[in-house]
């Protein structure tokens, strides 16, 4: 994220906001920084200076998060339990759509050309590759 300084804590950093004011000074929101399970960097907001959040509160927020994470008890992303896997979006598919097609689709032939093969992915988690100048686009 941009405009984001380092404080002096590991993992810590601090966002100077141009429009709130706290103490006649810039309000400061305080986020820290973690790689995820797919070792994606990921920042987490802790809170303002207004809200009494200070870089050393947020220091040991992380740590207990680091600590939860390592022993198995970190909460799951809210964004994960959002997204449908593409299988799930298959069987809506087959629900909802397959039944109105004119030509009704073989389920032993072409059924499972339809069905994408990384069924398991979370929609968040596939990214298109860059073009390898076949003018195809791989996932």
């Amino acid at each position: 994220m941009k405009n984001m300084v380092k404080t002096k804590f590991v993992g810590v950093y601090r966002y100077v906001s141009e429009e709130r004011r706290f103490d006649g000074k810039p309000d400061e929101c305080f986020y820290y920084s973690y790689r995820d399970e797919n070792r994606k960097f990921r920042w987490f907001k802790v809170g303002w200076r207004s809200e009494k959040v200070t870089a050393q509160y947020a220091s040991e927020k992380r740590a207990e998060y680091l600590v939860a994470t390592r022993n198995g008890e970190a909460p799951e992303r809210t964004r994960k339990s959002k997204c449908i896997t593409f299988g799930q979006g298959f069987e809506v598919f087959q629900e909802k759509w397959l039944p109105g097609i004119r030509k009704p689709i073989r389920a032993s032939g072409s059924l499972h050309h339809l069905q994408p093969p990384a069924s398991r992915f979370q929609c968040f988690e596939v990214h298109a590759e860059k073009d390898n100048g076949t003018g195809a686009k791989a996932l």
